[in-house]
């Protein structure tokens, strides 16, 4: 009788220890084969794990500590969702719906489309706090909320974009500015903006600004760019924006200091132009370290008018104030020039002033009160007749003369 050949064993399968993770070799070698791991190899299931590991399903289930199909499912994850109270901190942020799904996206890149998921892509699908604090120190996402506010600076908004800019960014100073340029630039932008503010103080006109960027680069000045191009802010359009930038700096201190005085005055004067436009000069006169200080006069504003009418002067100043946040209450003496729609009649300028403030204190031009006491006097006074005749003759003398400057 020939002898009964055994099936070979079949080879040897992986380690239970290491799919399971057992910490006792003792128990993974403990586990029983079952009878299908003695047969051929072409009758194995290969969709059967049990089969594939040669172990008895039961009986791990066992060793797990529990009976068969009792043992503790895994807890689900934690679904990640788009939390409204991150707009609070994060005025920028917005929730669209894209396909279906809820994506963030941010204002001021959406505006700009700047390239990438927040900006002109689909949204960011990661609804994760970290994504946001990335978007929110990245440097383009910076350089676009400069931008933004700049350009919504004084323009009519609402909704979600008045809330940025009122929680944000009232009036955009210099400050907040730099504050989203990086380190190189920024001195470089001080530097330039120093140059640009030199000129408007000497009084030279803005387009030698690019010429003067020249010479501080040639002498090697610190902190100036190394090549001109338009990034180095050398060039005429840097010029204008930093003069811009300035003058609102200036204006905002100013403002705080007049809010902060007790009294003050303004003093007013009629600024005709080349073309046929008509201008009002402010200017105002009030008390500096909120009271306890000099008193300081400072040009305040040139308002652009349509006609020279008193009821048209009152609107345009009381619109001045208003814009400042300067009050009635605060207001104690203006001084005018001396034509008829400022000091005139029932419906003219100071006349309309005095019903707001009765016990404003009104002055005239003080050249023109000067120019009628000198009338006055040479009546009486034969010499000054001489001189004012003498005077009249110099003039016509020059100005008939074709070598006149």
């Amino acid at each position: 009788v020939s002898q009964i050949q055994m099936p070979k064993r079949k080879k040897q399968q992986p380690s239970i220890k290491k799919i399971f993770a057992w910490s006792s070799a003792s128990q993974v070698a403990s586990l029983p084969p079952t009878e299908d791991t003695y047969e051929d190899d072409h009758n194995v299931d290969l969709n059967d794990d049990s089969n594939l590991l040669g172990y008895n399903e039961e009986y791990v289930e066992e060793l797990e500590g529990g009976e068969p199909g009792t043992q503790k499912k895994r807890k689900p994850k934690a679904k990640r969702e788009f939390r409204e109270e991150w707009k609070d901190k994060y005025k920028w942020l917005k929730s669209v719906t894209h396909e279906g799904k809820t994506v963030m996206k941010c204002i001021y890149c959406e505006e700009h489309k700047l390239v990438g998921p927040w900006g002109s892509g689909t949204g960011c699908t990661s609804m994760q706090h970290d994504a946001l604090v990335t978007h929110a120190n990245s440097r383009n996402h910076k350089l676009s909320e400069t931008k933004w506010i700049s350009e919504n600076e004084g323009k009519e908004t609402s909704g979600t974009e008045l809330a940025v800019i009122d929680d944000i960014n009232k009036e955009t100073t210099i400050a907040t500015m730099l504050a989203n340029i990086d380190d190189v630039n920024k001195e470089r932008v001080i530097t330039t903006m120093k140059l640009a503010y030199w000129l408007v103080q000497e009084d030279i006109p803005l387009s030698k600004y690019e010429s003067l960027c020249s010479l501080a680069m040639s002498l090697q000045a610190p902190n100036m760019p190394k090549n001109k191009d338009y990034r180095s802010y050398t060039n005429q359009p840097a010029a204008n924006a930093f003069l811009s930038a300035i003058s609102k700096n200036i204006e905002e201190a100013q403002t705080a200091k007049m809010l902060d005085s007790p009294f003050f005055s303004l003093m007013l004067d009629e600024s005709p132009g080349r073309r046929p436009e008509k201008h009002l000069g402010v200017y105002v006169t009030f008390l500096d370290k909120k009271g306890l200080g000099a008193p300081i006069s400072q040009f305040l504003k040139l308002i652009n008018v349509c006609d020279g009418r008193g009821k048209t002067l009152y609107d345009a100043i009381n619109l001045l104030k208003e814009a400042k946040g300067l009050s009635n209450k605060k207001l104690i003496a203006i001084s005018t020039y001396s034509a008829s729609s400022m000091v005139g009649g029932e419906n003219e300028f100071v006349t309309l002033f005095k019903r707001d403030v009765p016990n404003l204190v009104c002055v005239h031009c003080i050249a023109h009160r000067e120019s009628l006491a000198a009338s006055e006097a040479a009546k009486r006074i034969p010499e000054l007749l001489f001189v004012e005749k003498l005077a009249n003759n110099v003039y016509s003398w020059v100005q008939n003369s074709t070598k006149r400057n």
